[in-house]
């Protein structure tokens, strides 16, 4: 039998962030609720990259109740202060109970005999200590003047800078849907936090549940700069995860995540409690459910060579924003013995002058019979003005409705087939997974400029006879000019 020291024990508590958080665990779980399991390796290795300078800034999804608040919340923070006392770290959580809960157990966490014993030179407030350190519900500080301060993603950080920003499911799932929620916190780390680092070294790291697509890490992702560890409740394709120091972990498809813990009954009940939508999003950290929401994935054909149409138009969702807010959103449509063509989609953030501009480039381009604008806001208005240029086949169309219930009453011509995709439209996959998610996303653009034309259908094939062209000029290549085509299953 081999003997481990306990010079080994502490060589490894000391400069290895997995076993100190299993040690961690031990302490502020009850009884033996600490298992093992690969998914935390996985987890520490990434941070272990962040620690090591390699990643700078990291998200983690993984569903509720694996450990992931305690790994990163508490054993985190306190094994970067025994590494380096003078580290500076904001710890910050959806609420101020919850943040405090994480706090008392680091605070636990450093009386401990064996924490103390790794670094002799750290020091944290105690009593009868000097009153410059201090100890309390929201701050943790050492004699570096190093410290772990807790608060919630709203609270106060006037003054306070940090050299790691840990943030710690930011948002609320019972008010997941709301969009007023989900502003507050994207706005608030845009402006209040994301400023609070030390220097261009520092770090951020933000680990979740999946709610929305629009949640804090759906807007960082959306942003660009984070890397993603993403680990489903039950891997949806074969995966490979680094382990650190341990060999890569092979993950097939199907797998359990920890089936000790959540076995696949667990999971069942979690997804009928839950519904297929929140389940898709909390546990597969997959906001939009594998096969669409409003519009199902298994209903998207696409056709690498369109016929010879009868009609082309462009349809369009008007907004004047420069450079943010919504986009004007248009799509390039042919029709064919009643089949609607998806043939381009383009955006812009453009002011009217902007716009006129782009829409006669589209037209020139695409030569379409007709164009159809949505009225609301400045739609019937930009209508008039490219009217007034020449272009008499511009015209514009009231659609009543909620968004929710126009993209309903079009689901049955998707669903049938009556509406195919070019394979090779520009933004395909942006379009799509717009068209997918909805009324999920946080862009419905081009949804609407979507159902305009199939909620309008008859009318606009009516309209279209007054201005169609007996030949166009040229067809672009990419919408192609032969009667023979082939339409294939989403891939």
């Amino acid at each position: 039998m081999t003997m481990i020291s306990n010079a080994s024990v502490q060589a490894a508590l000391r400069t290895q962030l997995y076993p100190f958080s299993v040690r961690v665990m031990q302490n502020v779980m009850p009884g033996d609720g600490y298992l093992h399991n690969w998914h935390m390796v996985t987890i520490c290795a990434q941070l272990e990259r962040m620690i090591r300078g390699d990643a700078q800034r990291v998200i983690i999804n993984i569903h509720p109740r694996m450990g992931k608040s305690l790994l990163c919340s508490v054993a985190l923070p306190m094994y970067l202060m025994m590494q380096d006392p003078a580290l500076q770290i904001m710890c910050l959580s959806c609420s101020e109970g919850l943040a405090a809960d994480f706090h008392q157990k680091c605070r636990m966490i450093s009386h401990k005999a064996w924490y103390r014993a790794l670094n002799p030179a750290l020091r944290f407030k105690d009593v009868g200590q000097s009153s410059l350190l201090k100890s309390s519900s929201d701050i943790l500080q050492t004699s570096e003047l190093g410290y772990r301060l807790a608060s919630s993603i709203g609270g106060s950080f006037t003054g306070k800078g940090a050299d790691w920003i840990i943030i710690d499911d930011p948002n609320d799932m019972a008010s997941i849907n709301s969009q007023a929620h989900r502003d507050k916190i994207n706005n608030t780390f845009d402006t209040a936090i994301a400023n609070r680092l030390n220097n261009k070294n520092g770090r951020v790291l933000v680990v979740s549940q999946r709610g929305h697509v629009d949640d804090l890490s759906g807007h960082l992702l959306e942003k660009g700069g984070f890397e993603r560890l993403k680990i489903e409740a039950i891997a949806s394709e074969d995966q490979i995860f680094d382990m650190g120091k341990a060999p890569p972990h092979l993950r097939k498809k199907g797998d359990l995540i920890h089936p000790e813990r959540f076995g696949q009954k667990e999971l069942d009940e979690r997804r009928r409690d839950l519904g297929a939508s929140a389940f898709e999003a909390q546990y597969q950290q997959n906001p939009q459910p594998p096969d669409g929401v409003t519009f199902k994935k298994h209903w998207i054909t696409f056709v690498d060579k369109p016929p010879e149409f009868q009609y082309v138009f462009i349809t369009a969702d008007v907004a004047q924003t420069l450079a943010g807010g919504d986009y004007t959103a248009f799509i390039v449509w042919g029709y064919h013995n009643g089949i609607w063509y998806v043939l381009q989609a383009h955006r812009v953030q453009y002011d009217m002058p902007g716009i006129i501009r782009y829409y006669q480039q589209l037209d020139t381009k695409y030569e379409p019979d007709l164009t159809v604008i949505e009225s609301n806001g400045p739609g019937a208005g930009l209508a008039l003005m490219l009217n007034e240029k020449d272009l008499p086949h511009v015209d514009h169309t009231t659609v009543t409705g909620s968004k929710i219930v126009r993209a309903l009453n079009v689901t049955e011509l998707v669903s049938s087939g009556k509406v195919v995709f070019s394979r090779y439209m520009q933004n395909r996959d942006a379009f799509l997974n717009e068209l997918l998610s909805f009324p999920n996303d946080k862009h419905d653009d081009w949804v609407d400029t979507f159902t305009i034309i199939l909620l309008r259908r008859a009318d606009v094939l009516c309209a279209a006879n007054n201005y169609r062209r007996e030949k166009r000029r040229h067809l672009p290549m990419e919408l192609g000019n032969t009667v023979q085509y082939t339409v294939y299953g989403i891939g």
